[in-house]
């Protein structure tokens, strides 16, 4: 990639300003991406999808994965979806419901009368006597 970029760098020199500025945003790409360095913030790790991020995940066999968070508000019984949302700069989930509940309300017109998502959320926003445990240990409902 070095060496097509001085190339490309070089050959420019003797085009018109049109040709120049077409490979302007492609070149400070790639310019990015050859001068960053492993320990930097804000690292450019796609080269056609500019907002993808690093996610730590925690786990052994998967320690990152590369995207956006998005949240995702669908019905209960039919998986309808009501609303995505994306969350630029990988944020706590539990800080992620309100705005999720909000555009899922804006869109369908209705509030919801009850709430199912995973316990991360829970434990950092809400008390746990406020919901009624559901099913398995991965889901609350809260008591309405």
């Amino acid at each position: 990639m070095g060496r097509a970029y001085l190339d490309i760098e070089r050959q420019l020199n003797n085009q018109f300003n049109a040709v120049k500025s077409a490979f302007k945003e492609t070149l400070t790409k790639t310019q990015r991406i050859l001068n960053q360095q492993p320990q930097d913030k804000n690292k450019l790790y796609s080269f056609h999808a500019t907002e993808v991020e690093s996610i730590a995940k925690g786990k052994v066999h998967k320690k990152y994965e590369f995207g956006v968070k998005v949240g995702i508000t669908v019905t209960n019984k039919s998986n309808f979806v009501l609303g995505i949302r994306r969350f630029p700069g990988n944020p706590y989930d539990g800080h992620t419901l309100e705005s999720c509940l909000e555009q899922a309300e804006i869109l369908s017109g209705t509030r919801a009368k009850e709430l199912l998502w995973t316990l991360v959320i829970v434990a950092s926003r809400y008390q746990e006597s406020q919901f009624t445990k559901q099913g398995k240990n991965a889901a609350w409902i809260p008591d309405v």
